[in-house]
């Protein structure tokens, strides 16, 4: 998903916009996919429920927030550069959280996706 919108800060053709659609569709599609196994495997079966309906609650906001948000950044700047590169510095903090919260419970994070 990170690739895929820092694809976005750097094409300037029609072409460009299927081939990311193409690369957010497969990696959407893969998380979809495994968000309850990971989820069971993060935090035990007795309590994915309460941990997926929270994250669910989360993803739900953020898609209802974001076009919002993005729609007034670009009525702002007249660019959406600024709105992807947010949306890349999240990716990123994301990523962050998680790995130190592998650190901090000593999880072994490449056998928690295996």
């Amino acid at each position: 998903m990170l690739l895929s919108i820092i694809w976005l800060l750097v094409i300037k053709t029609i072409w460009g916009f299927f081939l990311f659609g193409i690369l957010l569709g497969v990696a959407y599609g893969g998380l979809s996919a495994q968000l309850s196994p990971l989820t069971a495997k993060f935090f035990w079966s007795k309590i994915t429920g309460n941990y997926l309906w929270t994250g669910c609650c989360w993803i739900y906001t953020r898609s209802a927030i974001g076009p919002v948000l993005t729609g007034y950044i670009f009525d702002s700047s007249g660019s959406y550069q600024l709105a992807f590169l947010f949306c890349g510095i999240a990716v990123l903090a994301g990523i962050f959280c998680v790995h130190s919260w592998c650190r901090k419970t000593k999880a072994n994070w490449p056998a928690l996706i295996s």
